[in-house]
C-alpha cells in the first residue's frame, strides 16, 4: 500500500517488517546496521525497530510537509527537514527534541554523521549548511556566504554526504555539479559528473562514489579529482554507500531493483551483482517501480522501500556479463 514502508531481506526475498502510516510515505532512512528505521509522511516522522516492526518513537513538531530524513548508525538520533526549512534533530528512542535549526529555504537533502553529531542540509535554493546538533549551532553561519561561497549554487541540492569525523562534506546539485568541502583546510572545490543522481563519501574523506541516472557508477579520488574506477549498471542508480568491510553498496531500480557490491581486492574493484527483483512478478501484480518514491539499504543487503504495493526480491549467485560493462581508469 502507498501508506506502508517495507523492509525486505534481499537474499531470501522475505518481508521482514511493514509499518503503516496515515498518509503516503515520502521519505525513509535505514541505519547502517539495519536495526532502526525512520519513515515520514506529511508532518509526522516515525522511528521503528526493524527486528520487531514495533514503533519506537514519533515526532510531530513540523508545521509543513517533511521533505528529507536521516538516521544515525545506532538509531539514537534522527534528523528531519521540511518545506519551510525547519530542521529538527531528535532522539529516535524517546521522540524528544535535541535541537532545531533553520535552513534558508525548503530542505531537499539531509546527511547525518554516524554518531549523530554533524548534520548537513541542502536546499532547493542551492545552499548547503553544516550543523553541530550536539552544541545546537551552525558550524558555519551560513556556509553559503563569505568565505564559504563555494557551497552555494543556483541549482537544487539533490543529495549530500558527510564523513564520519565530520571534516568533509560532499553535495550534488541538479545538473551534476558536485562540491567537496574540507572544513580542516577551510577550502572547497567543484567538479562535474553528468546525470549524477546520488553520492557517498568514504570515512576518511578521500574517496567518493557517485551514481547516475544513466547507470554510470564512478569512484573518484577527491585529492586528485580523478576517476579511479567506473562501470555501467543496467538501471538508474538510486543509492550508493560505503560499507565498513572495504566494500561499496549500490542500489538501482526501475524497471527492476538490483543491489550491487564493489569489492576492493588489492586496490582493484570487482563489481558483483548480489540480487535482483523479479520483473515478471512485479508486472503480474501491476506494480510499477517508478511508484517507489523512497528507498534505502543497509550493510546486510536488506532493502527499505515505500510507495509500491508489493514486490518480490530474488537472489542471484552469478555476475551476468550482460548486466554491466567494467573498466579500470
Amino acid at each position: 500500500q502507498l501508506n506502508d514502508a517495507y523492509l525486505w531481506d534481499v537474499t531470501s526475498g522475505k518481508e521482514l517488517a511493514r509499518v503503516n502510516h496515515d498518509n503516503p510515505v515520502s521519505n525513509v532512512a535505514l541505519s547502517s546496521d539495519g536495526d532502526w528505521v525512520a519513515s515520514s509522511d506529511g508532518k509526522k516522522v516515525c522511528s521503528w525497530n526493524s527486528q520487531t516492526g514495533g514503533l519506537s518513537a514519533y515526532f510531530q513538531e513540523h508545521q509543513s510537509n517533511i521533505t528529507a530524513t536521516a538516521i544515525s548508525s545506532d538509531g539514537n538520533w534522527v534528523v528531519s527537514g521540511d518545506m519551510q526549512g525547519h530542521l529538527f534533530c531528535w532522539n529516535g528512542k524517546t521522540g524528544l527534541r535535541r535541537s532545531l535549526f533553520r535552513h534558508s529555504g525548503e530542505i531537499t537533502s539531509l546527511a547525518l554523521s554516524p554518531d549523530g553529531q554533524w548534520v548537513t542540509s541542502g536546499g532547493r535554493n542551492g545552499d548547503l549548511y553544516c550543523w553541530d546538533s550536539q552544541m545546537g549551532k551552525e558550524r558555519t553561519c551560513p556556509v553559503s556566504q563569505g568565505q564559504h561561497s563555494i557551497l552555494s549554487g543556483n541549482q537544487s541540492v539533490v543529495d549530500s554526504a558527510i564523513s564520519e569525523n565530520g571534516f568533509f562534506t560532499l553535495s550534488l546539485r541538479q545538473g551534476g555539479s558536485i562540491t567537496f568541502f574540507n572544513f580542516q583546510a577551510n577550502e572547497g572545490r567543484s567538479f562535474e559528473q553528468k546525470q549524477a543522481s546520488c553520492l557517498a563519501i568514504s570515512e576518511d574523506g578521500k574517496e567518493a562514489i557517485i551514481g547516475g541516472s544513466n547507470g554510470r557508477i564512478a569512484i573518484w579520488d577527491l585529492d586528485s579529482e580523478e576517476v579511479k574506477f567506473e562501470f555501467l549498471a543496467k538501471y538508474p542508480v538510486r543509492r550508493v554507500q560505503f560499507l565498513p568491510d572495504n566494500q561499496i553498496h549500490i542500489v538501482t531500480s526501475q524497471p527492476a531493483f538490483q543491489i550491487w557490491k564493489l569489492q576492493n581486492v588489492d586496490g582493484l574493484f570487482k563489481p558483483l551483482l548480489v540480487s535482483t527483483s523479479s520483473e515478471a512478478y512485479l508486472s503480474a501484480q501491476g506494480v510499477m517501480l517508478d511508484e517507489v518514491i523512497a528507498l534505502d539499504a543497509d550493510s546486510r543487503q536488506r532493502l527499505l522501500a515505500s510507495g509500491a504495493r508489493e514486490m518480490v526480491i530474488e537472489s542471484v549467485n552469478e555476475y551476468p556479463e550482460e548486466d554491466g560493462v567494467c573498466s579500470i581508469v
